[in-house]
């Protein structure tokens, strides 16, 4: 009996037995560890996130209140029309000199050919009104000729008839005559006036031809 009370003294640790302090202590450190493992978990995941949004914000930014602002540059071409191919693409580098666009020329050839056809009428209208002023100076030259040979056999006659040689109706178909025949030349010097004025000046100087040119020009544009 006094070795079981012996072997019960040796074996309860009393409450002060350093031995029982040190087997407790690891297993409170034990319950204590998945508390600060998780919480250092999600302190190192908050920590990445908000480096993450700083790098992402930096690099990628993001907002729903942002304003783009670019250098546009308006293309004005000198004539309008449809565009039938395009050679550039969005945001490319293009240099001078470059066609960037062609646009269809179909009615600009027409517009050219009818240019053309109307420098040729000018021109060839130009040349009836040289030929216009040539016929009327032909026609002052013949009125004036015509004149000359009425005023000619007119004094004559008129000569005879105050002499008694010759009819006093003679005489007066003599004065008749010289009056029609001055008349015709008045006539024929106003229509060498007007092929004159309508003529204007001569080749690539007159009016209607520097008309076609221009229009021909612009054509080829």
């Amino acid at each position: 009996m006094a070795d079981e009370k012996t072997t019960d003294k040796e074996t309860t640790p009393s409450p002060d037995d350093p031995e029982k302090e040190n087997t407790s202590a690891p297993e409170e450190k034990k319950k204590r560890d998945p508390i600060k493992l998780w919480t250092g978990i999600v302190v190192a995941f908050c920590i990445v996130i908000f480096i993450g949004h700083i790098l992402a914000d930096k690099y990628t930014p993001y907002t729903s209140n942002g304003r783009v602002e670019a250098f546009v540059v308006p293309i004005v071409p000198q004539v309008s029309g449809a565009l039938t191919r395009v050679n550039v693409t969005n945001n490319q580098f293009v240099s001078a000199d470059q066609i960037l666009a062609v646009i269809d020329s179909a009615k600009y050839e027409l517009a050219v050919r009818r240019a053309q056809a109307d420098l040729q009428q000018a021109t060839q209208t130009s040349e009836a009104d040289i030929a216009a002023v040539s016929t009327a100076q032909a026609g002052v030259a013949e009125a004036e000729a015509n004149l000359h040979n009425a005023e000619v056999k007119g004094e004559r006659i008129i000569k005879l008839s105050k002499k008694g040689a010759a009819s006093m109706s003679r005489a007066d178909d003599a004065r008749s005559s010289i009056a029609a025949n001055k008349a015709k030349l008045a006539s024929a010097r106003s229509e060498l006036e007007k092929a004159r004025f309508n003529l204007g000046s001569t080749g690539q100087d007159n009016a209607r031809v520097r008309s076609a040119l221009a229009a021909l020009e612009t054509a080829q544009l």
